[in-house]
């Protein structure tokens, strides 16, 4: 079994996969640096239109982020996710 894993720290993951700083995925969202920083740390979540913008730029559907919050995802030991 896996760990489940916070949107924020999902968010971070995905970010970090794509090489882009916060303050990249900042400029492409049209949001604060600051923003992605409260979303990356779990002291708040997107809106409903900066989810799908974030979805599509962190190139993941918006289900599985949705799943995510819900918290029906684990990550297993090698990085895979998998819901419950």
């Amino acid at each position: 079994m896996g760990v489940k894993i916070s949107l924020g720290r999902f968010i971070s993951t995905r970010r970090k996969q794509k090489f882009m700083t916060q303050e990249e995925l900042a400029n492409k969202m049209h949001v604060s640096k600051s923003a992605i920083a409260k979303w990356e740390t779990d002291g708040g979540v997107p809106d409903r239109d900066n989810l799908y913008r974030l979805a599509e730029i962190i190139g993941v559907s918006v289900d599985s982020m949705h799943q995510i919050i819900a918290g029906n995802v684990c990550v297993m030991k090698n990085n895979q996710s998998s819901r419950i």
